[in-house]
């Protein structure tokens, strides 16, 4: 009995949640300069949407207008990297980019994708409750929350399998 415990209590350390930090390798230092925007749907626009859409001048605003847009409260101050991820479902977030950014001199941000990860964008679901209003959140602070939920294949299409259960052949 004594050693069932131990080897049910070993299976649980080795299924600890593979983190966000875990792919990208963050520093404490980098993580302390790191933003994460959740992007979800904002009464007229929904990020997924575009992101769907393909169209690449469509993605570039997304970025552009969804990921640095501060208004009254700039929440990107005193950092430099990005982490852009967009609401699919429930609390189920798609990475779409991580990046380097600062601002310009019209008081603009303006970023440049971190070519390292870009095999992650598109592809890696993040699993977050969101909690709150806040929607740029220090990367450090979340980091142990931010859950790799799954790494598809390929760029993420919105398409769910239904389940063997409900294919009719």
């Amino acid at each position: 009995m004594e050693q069932e415990k131990k080897n049910k209590q070993e299976l649980q350390e080795e299924q600890k949640p593979i983190l966000l930090n875990d792919l990208l390798g963050f520093s404490e230092e980098e993580m302390s300069r790191t933003r994460v925007k959740f992007n979800t749907y904002n009464g007229e626009t929904d990020p997924l949407t575009l992101l769907m859409e393909g169209d690449k001048a469509l993605k570039e605003r997304l970025h552009r207008n969804w990921l640095y847009h501060v208004g009254e409260r700039d929440n990107l101050k005193n950092a430099d990297i990005a982490i852009c991820l967009v609401k699919i479902k429930g609390n189920y977030w798609l990475l779409t980019t991580v990046d380097d950014f600062k601002k310009d001199e019209n008081g603009e941000y303006t970023g440049i994708p971190k070519v390292e990860y870009e095999q992650y964008f598109g592809r890696t679901i993040i699993e977050y409750a969101l909690t709150g209003r806040t929607i740029v959140r220090h990367f450090d602070r979340y980091a142990a929350e931010l859950k790799v939920r799954q790494i598809l294949p390929g760029k993420y299409d919105n398409d769910d399998f239904p389940g063997y259960d409900n294919v009719k052949l």
